[in-house]
């Protein structure tokens, strides 16, 4: 936004200070305005001329979606287990291969399930399919 210089504004009256004030905030509203096509904006797209041509988009950069290499890492630790007010398990209504219900009862493997930050955990749907894939009958 557009800012008076200190030294303009200390030649201005009070009143002409604010009338300029407001004057530049009308500015930046209809310079917003200006800018508001149906692609940004929840204008309808028949507001917009009918061969107007399409806004080149800017080339992609060079680097992928997500995190970076080395930068840092945020993550959300668990609660300590006083805090944790009701604990239950999640399963599966169906298979997700064949939608069979009766074979959905998985054994523990020695691997705490529970806890995603076990060293031996490998995923919920890697355990759940392997050992579909072993007693599929």
């Amino acid at each position: 936004m557009l800012e008076i210089p200190p030294e303009l504004a200390e030649e201005m009256t009070p009143a002409v200070l604010a009338f300029v004030e407001s004057l530049l905030g009308r500015i930046a509203e209809l310079e917003a305005r200006l800018g508001m096509t149906p692609q940004n904006s929840s204008l309808p797209p028949s507001s917009q001329y009918p061969h107007a041509r399409p806004v080149p988009q800017k080339p992609s950069g060079k680097r992928k979606r997500g995190g970076q290499k080395g930068h840092p890492k945020h993550e959300r630790t668990l609660l300590p287990p006083e805090r944790v007010d009701e604990t239950f398990v999640l399963k599966p209504s169906a298979c997700r291969r064949c939608g069979q219900l009766t074979h959905l009862v998985m054994p523990r493997f020695g691997v705490n399930l529970d806890d995603p930050f076990d060293e031996g955990w490998r995923g919920y749907d890697s355990l759940r399919r392997n050992w579909h894939d072993q007693n599929r009958e």
